[in-house]
């Protein structure tokens, strides 16, 4: 029976703890301290019959990183408050003129997601407001896009945002 070595595996642990902490914003701590207990689950539940035990851990690791940020990450209603809901002239004309600079395709995008707001929420909501690259991509790829303009796409407006 093979034995798994938690030395030989982390780099595996703290890579997969880094994806899952820019993908979900929860403490990068703790999601090591997750995926070391699933690399314990592993390590007891692995059957060298069952596949080779990189895989068997890398599988073990992301359905308990996924489970416990499904756990962690909560939908916050937001509250609105009508005294603060006027719209500043300064900052709508400043995003008037950041759309106005986006390429035809990411207008168009932009166009989809106000369209489609319970769906983007819903990504939101998933990933507690940082949604991932793939997850806006095959979001837009369901849309009609192609996953290469769909990445660009996603950069071009992600760069306008940055610089609003």
């Amino acid at each position: 029976m093979t034995k798994l070595n938690y030395n030989d595996h982390t780099g595996l642990i703290h890579k997969l703890a880094w994806q899952y902490h820019r993908s979900s914003g929860l403490h990068l701590d703790d999601l090591i301290g997750e995926a070391n207990l699933a690399f314990v689950i592993a390590r007891d539940s692995y059957d060298e019959n069952k596949g080779k035990p990189s895989t068997w851990i890398w599988n073990t690791l992301v359905l308990h990183l996924q489970n416990y940020c499904k756990k962690e990450t909560r939908f916050i209603p937001l509250e609105i408050d009508d005294n603060q809901n006027q719209t500043d002239e300064k900052h709508k004309s400043k995003f008037i003129d950041l759309i106005d600079s986006l390429s035809k395709e990411a207008k168009e995008v932009i166009q989809t997601i106000l369209k489609s707001p319970a769906e983007i929420c819903e990504l939101v909501n998933i990933h507690s407001g940082a949604v991932p690259v793939i997850d806006f991509c095959k979001w837009m790829t369901r849309q009609g896009w192609k996953w290469e303009s769909a990445l660009s796409i996603r950069n071009e407006i992600k760069n306008a945002l940055k610089n609003c």
